[in-house]
């Protein structure tokens, strides 16, 4: 006589984590000063002289540089006050922003190190990132790790019962079975270091890995 089907729910999740590929450096450049113009030109001619830094490594195709922009030069005032609450005279602000790719990850820290000495510049944050080739076939990786981890774990229940084989019943993403969400779609994950190469040379970029994960929920039936 063989015993009734027993239902087996279970959540899987993958993490990996992959080298970055791509690095976007965000940039500021601006200046202030208590004459429009003067604030003006100063950030105009530092961004000048950024563009010629970038054409210089700017490749499409080859890098180190494969992509970048900049943003309209913005101008602003404001009216600054004193320790003793006196409103002050106009102060005058030129700014504009900066994107810069690199496809070649060993340049960045040169760039960035000679960056950091030139007055005027503000290095914001750097962006570490995958190809969107390799984010795509990375995510269907992860997934399938995913589902694999769900399948293991559902065996497992199956076994400790004293059951055999489990048959897949459903799969979903989570929340979709019928309880709470409790994620999304791949998360990927980028933080970065930086220290000082040794002997003064060029500032070396430590990025870490960039981890993906997924998860997914799996109903099975186990006799």
């Amino acid at each position: 006589m063989s015993s009734s089907p027993v239902e087996i729910t279970v959540a899987g999740r993958a993490e990996v984590s992959y080298q970055p590929e791509r690095c976007t450096v965000h940039l500021r450049l601006g200046f202030e000063s208590e004459r429009k113009a003067t604030a003006h030109s100063a950030t105009a001619a530092l961004l000048a002289d950024l563009q010629k830094r970038i054409r210089k490594l700017y490749d499409a195709t080859k890098g180190p540089v494969n992509w970048w922009s900049a943003d309209q030069l913005r101008n602003s005032q404001h009216r600054p006050f004193n320790q003793d609450g006196k409103q002050l005279p106009f102060v005058y602000s030129s700014a504009v922003t900066v994107e810069v790719k690199f496809s070649d990850l060993s340049a960045v820290g040169s760039f960035v190190e000679q960056l950091g000495e030139v007055d005027g510049v503000n290095i914001n944050r750097l962006e570490w990132a995958l190809t969107s080739k390799s984010r795509d076939g990375y995510t269907q990786h992860v997934r399938d790790l995913a589902v694999r981890d769900a399948v293991a774990k559902a065996t497992t229940y199956a076994r400790s019962l004293g059951l055999g084989t489990v048959s897949p019943l459903a799969i979903a993403d989570p929340g979709l079975l019928g309880r709470g969400a409790v994620g999304g779609a791949p998360v990927q994950a980028a933080r970065f270091m930086s220290a000082k190469a040794g002997g003064g040379g060029d500032l070396e970029m430590k990025p870490d890995y960039i981890e993906l994960a997924a998860d997914v929920e799996a109903r099975f039936e186990a006799r």
